[in-house]
């Protein structure tokens, strides 16, 4: 859970910083929206795709170890 905290505030303090630029009005203008909308979804899907390259890597090691170890015949 901690983890998920830690990657949300990140998200928001990175899209808050790319797009919010106008604070003389208490709304956010459809500029900002689509802005922050964009760099959440690039953001998750490059999360995702991180994730899934480290499972692959993981994958491949453990093969790799399994294989090592049975020739070794540990």
């Amino acid at each position: 859970f901690q983890d998920f905290l830690l990657s949300y505030n990140k998200l928001s303090e990175i899209c808050f910083t790319d797009c919010v630029r106008d604070f003389t009005s208490r709304n956010v203008s459809q500029k900002e929206e689509n802005c922050s909308l964009n760099c959440m979804e690039k953001y998750l899907k490059m999360n995702q795709r991180i994730s899934q390259r480290f499972q692959e890597f993981q994958m491949i090691a453990n093969e790799n170890a399994l294989a090592m170890a049975q020739k070794t015949g540990k």
